[in-house]
Order: C-alpha cells, then sequence, then structure tokens
C-alpha cells in the first residue's frame, strides 16, 4: 500500500527555502520561535516549550525570512523586509515581544542584510550586507552592546563568503574561477590582525580582510578541495 505523502507547512518550506531552521530554542529553552499565518499573515510566534498557547510577537509589513535567539541571552533576531521589495533588515526584540530594533536603519534604501549566525557569547552577530556596494555582500559584526557594525571582509567580483566558524575567529572564501573551476581560502581573522604592525594600519584601527589583495599568492590559505 502506498503511503500518502504528508504536505509541508508554509513556514517549513520558506525557511528551507532561505536556508535557516524553521524554529528556534530561547537560550534557557522556555520559549520555541517560528514563523507562522496564523494570525492572517506570517509573523513571528513564541510557544512555552513546558505547554501553553503560543503569542505573536512581531507584526511585520512584508516577507519574514528567519529567527534565532542569542545563545545567552533573551534576544531574538529576525530578518524581515518592507512589503515584499525583499530588501531584508534584522531586527532585535525579545520573547515578550519589545519593540524591535532595526540593526540596518540606516543603510542606503537599497541594501538588504542577510543573517549568519550569532557568536557562542551572544556579544555579536554576524551577518551580510551590500550597503558599501549594492553588487557585493560584505560581511560584518554587529556588536550587541554598542549597536555598531565592524565591516570585516570585503566581497569582490569572484571572491565570497561561504561560511564561518562558530567563534567567528575564521572564514572560508570562494574564489569562482569558471563554471567548473574555483578556489578555496581559509582566513584566520587573529592572524590577519596580528599582521598588522605598521604605524599606519595602527592608527587607523582594524581593517577589514580584502580577499583580492590579502589573499595574492597567499598559498598557505589555499585548500584543497575539487
Amino acid at each position: 500500500m502506498r503511503r500518502k505523502r504528508r504536505s509541508r507547512s508554509k513556514t517549513t518550506s520558506r525557511f528551507r527555502r532561505f536556508g535557516r531552521a524553521p524554529a528556534s530554542f530561547s537560550h534557557d529553552e522556555k520559549w520555541v520561535a517560528y514563523a507562522t499565518d496564523q494570525g492572517g499573515r506570517m509573523d513571528i510566534w513564541v510557544a512555552p516549550v513546558a505547554g501553553g498557547p503560543p503569542k505573536q510577537i512581531t507584526h511585520v509589513n512584508g516577507f519574514v525570512f528567519g529567527q534565532a535567539f542569542s545563545p545567552t541571552a533573551d534576544q531574538l533576531l529576525y530578518s524581515a523586509d518592507e512589503n515584499g521589495t525583499e530588501l531584508a533588515h534584522l531586527f532585535l526584540t525579545t520573547s515578550k515581544g519589545d519593540a524591535p530594533k532595526d540593526l540596518n536603519a540606516s543603510d542606503p534604501k537599497t541594501a538588504r542584510a542577510e543573517f549568519i549566525q550569532w557568536s557562542e557569547d551572544g556579544k555579536t552577530i554576524l551577518y551580510m550586507s551590500n550597503r558599501r556596494d549594492e553588487k557585493y555582500l560584505d560581511l560584518y559584526e554587529y556588536d550587541v552592546k554598542t549597536g555598531k557594525s565592524e565591516l570585516l571582509v570585503k566581497s569582490s567580483g569572484k571572491l565570497q563568503l561561504s561560511m564561518a566558524s562558530r567563534d567567528a575567529k575564521r572564514f572560508v572564501l570562494t574564489e569562482t574561477l569558471s563554471d567548473v573551476n574555483s578556489n578555496m581560502y581559509l582566513v584566520d581573522r587573529v592572524k590577519e590582525r596580528r599582521a598588522e604592525t605598521s604605524a599606519a594600519h595602527q592608527a587607523r584601527g582594524r581593517r577589514p580582510v580584502q580577499p583580492d589583495r590579502d589573499l595574492e599568492r597567499r598559498k598557505d590559505a589555499l585548500l584543497p578541495h575539487r
């Protein structure tokens, strides 16, 4: 007898498409956050793990692309756009549904942001944005305490971020040479900073990794792959 195939919910299919988990547990595992159209349109809801009715904590005017609780505090990051423009911003709220803070409020109107991950200590957030140049998604780190973002990696025509380590100290960059040929580079963020010993670098403070220049002739960073 052929088994009937179960249909997937809108929530699951949407977040699989955007590469994000369909739900997220709070740091104390008292709440689980997820997106649903239970209120009439897609929004973020939270439900108590111990049981009880869920509650809606966002009221967006566009699409919701994902959500992720901080691993250490009652802070929930979610991604949403305005009126379906697909120019997503990142927002911070809580399980109580406090007024959301737009992490990209000062960005150009044509900019978009993509969430990467929380740091293990919950102090920073990695995300990508094309605020510098509409053609490229650069890697940024947002400091939750100061509310400021730091540019970590500048993307270019061939080089783009593929993934970040859990402690956000190492990044894998992919260099696309053709449809069938590419290189992968492992960039150690700590080593890059230690290499900045000139007075000019010290005066300016930390600079972002610039792949086209920093990885030129860096055979030690090249990862073997096929």
